[in-house]
């Protein structure tokens, strides 16, 4: 019997490990849609009816199985709905196999299971304590349903004190194992934000830029469209640092960031390339969008006053080089825009200059 309760936890393992890698708890829960949730409950019931093919000899031909533990699992992270679902497959399971008055039994325990869980979960908040009632009350149903099964009263009190053990360590390594695996692939996606974002702006930094702009130029080339990359630089900005200090110029950095996400779409991917350096993708524009939406960026931080923490206002303006592709070939793309913003800076600042193929960059817009 415990090789038979050692393979149906291994099951279980396997089955949430799958399930944690494909599926993002955050994408089912209790507001999700009735679509979201039927999915999450019709999987719960398959693990079920799964898990029912897989039975444990208790003691003198009493059986159970661990198919009130999916159950368990759709009432606690899913709530009602995919609770009554998961039941409903695992029932209809249930009476595929047979009939007769095991079958009504144990559509007697399914059903007090249910309820009782979607009760448990909707009213207990603390997770280990509605995971503890749940289980000892699907043990508590096993106990009057399994006493007309029982060929004499030692059969019925063995085979209860082994559900009892077996019920209750399959739904607790169930659960720690599932909260393990969450919390991991949480951290992991916490950590994996944190490497591709700059921790000062909330940008992009420059390990995603460089990641989007190699996916940007495939899908443009791919579809034959065009994209342009925007170099923007804060003029004088060593004088902000020399003047306030490294923290001001930090809280400076920050601001720009923000202004930058306030002033251009979502779809366009603004990044912190380093220093006071930031880039922004634009996908699907010509040259003359191109040039206006830097313009427009460029009028927006002269028009700025960005406050430091003490209270001084500070005015700051920029300078931006862009490069358009498939003008531009893409392994000099970075190249030339970075060219038209070395020649924004060299012609006056506070300048939008666009690359062309034939120079380093022509000034296009900006005040001299």
């Amino acid at each position: 019997m415990f090789i038979d309760f050692f393979l149906n936890f291994a099951i279980i393992i396997t089955l949430i490990s799958l399930f944690h890698q494909h599926v993002d708890h955050s994408v089912v829960n209790r507001q999700s849609s009735f679509w979201k949730k039927s999915g999450y409950g019709l999987l719960m019931g398959s693990w079920g009816a799964l898990l029912m093919q897989f039975t444990i000899d208790l003691y003198h031909g009493l059986i159970m199985d661990l198919r009130h533990i999916p159950l368990l699992y759709a009432a606690l992270y899913a709530g009602p709905g995919p609770a009554i679902i998961a039941a409903v497959v695992i029932a209809f399971a249930r009476l595929s196999i047979g009939g007769g008055a095991a079958a009504g039994y144990a559509m007697a325990f399914l059903l007090c299971s249910t309820i009782g869980f979607i009760v448990i979960a909707s009213k207990i908040r603390h997770l280990w304590t509605a995971v503890f009632s749940m289980l000892l009350l699907s043990n508590i149903a096993f106990l009057f349903i399994s006493y007309p099964l029982a060929d004499d009263l030692q059969t019925y009190a063995v085979a209860n004190m082994l559900y009892w053990l077996f019920s209750f360590a399959g739904g607790f390594l169930t659960i720690h194992t599932s909260q393990y695996l969450r919390k991991t692939k949480l951290l992991f996606k916490e950590y994996e934000e944190k490497a591709y974002t700059d921790s000062l702006t909330g940008l992009n930094n420059v390990r995603r830029f460089d990641t989007a702009m190699n996916n940007a130029i495939e899908r443009i080339s791919a579809e034959q469209g065009t994209l342009a990359l925007a170099m923007i630089d804060i003029d004088f900005f060593k004088k902000i640092n020399d003047t306030y200090g490294h923290p001001t110029g930090d809280e400076m950095l920050s601001q720009l960031g923000q202004l930058l996400r306030d002033q251009l779409p979502q779809k366009m991917i603004v990044s912190r390339n380093g220093g006071e350096e930031f880039s922004v993708i634009m996908e699907g524009v010509h040259p003359k969008e191109a040039i206006d939406r830097a313009e427009q960026i460029r009028l927006a931080v002269e028009r700025a006053t960005f406050q430091t923490e003490d209270g001084h206002a500070i005015q700051m303006t920029i300078s931006i080089g862009v490069a358009m592709f498939p003008d531009i070939p893409a392994e000099d793309v970075y190249r030339m825009a970075d060219a038209a913003l070395y020649n924004a800076k060299r012609s006056g600042r506070n300048k939008v200059c666009l690359a062309s193929p034939a120079s380093t960059g022509q000034v296009i817009k900006g005040n001299v």
